[in-house]
């Protein structure tokens, strides 16, 4: 499952950090999972879930839905606006 790139929730929000998990491996969103073989993420439940490990990357008790979201996108590319 790869990884994803983290962004950051506050200064410039939405600047690119780094690869999260950082762990070694091919499958590293395996541990966020859910039981039973149907690859859901565990975003909230019991166990290793993927909310309060995010939250624990930013260093801050929990991120809100927004900032969660801003995690999870998967941009192809970074475009710049600005004006003439």
């Amino acid at each position: 499952m790869g990884t994803i790139q983290l962004r950051e929730i506050s200064g410039p929000v939405g600047t690119p950090m780094y690869q999260f998990p950082k762990d070694p491996g091919d499958d590293r969103f395996s541990r966020f999972l859910r039981p039973g073989g149907y690859d859901v993420l565990n975003i909230a439940g019991p166990g290793d879930a993927l909310l309060p490990a995010l939250a624990l990357e930013h260093k801050v008790p929990a991120l809100s839905s927004a900032q969660f979201t801003l995690q999870m996108i998967k941009a192809p590319q970074l475009q710049t606006f600005c004006r003439p």
